[in-house]
């Protein structure tokens, strides 16, 4: 939308299951409109048994540790936020004025841009 002001909404959830049922409490809120939950969210798409993207999320990822089989070095693959925690981030136009639920019912917080950032990306 040309003009319009964005609000980035970004949380973690403990388990799937508590961001799914936080995204519709979000959703019957309006800050996620039925058919923009898939384009306004960073992070893999989770789909239905159709194929339809709900919603995208991602999990934060442990370090890990490997040996590249060309150079046999180790190569430490750094932590990305809390590897037992869901992200998700959230842009609309939906001013905080206007949101009418409490995502911290659902077990959700709210990260730092940059701990989220490290496991969903950042906005092109």
């Amino acid at each position: 939308m040309s003009g319009s002001i964005w609000t980035d909404y970004i949380f973690k959830a403990p388990t799937q299951a508590d961001l799914v049922a936080a995204l519709a409490a979000i959703q019957a809120a309006g800050l996620v409109a039925a058919g923009d939950a898939p384009t306004n969210m960073l992070g893999d798409a989770v789909t239905d048994a159709n194929g339809n993207v709900l919603y995208r999320c991602r999990q934060g990822r442990a370090a890990q540790t490997f040996t590249d089989p060309d150079t046999q070095q180790t190569v430490t693959v750094p932590q990305t936020g809390d590897g037992a925690s869901f992200y998700v981030w959230i842009r609309t136009t939906v001013p905080p004025s206007d949101v009418t639920v409490d995502p911290s019912t659902f077990g959700l917080t709210v990260p730092t841009q940059a701990e989220a950032a490290s496991v969903l990306g950042v906005w092109a």
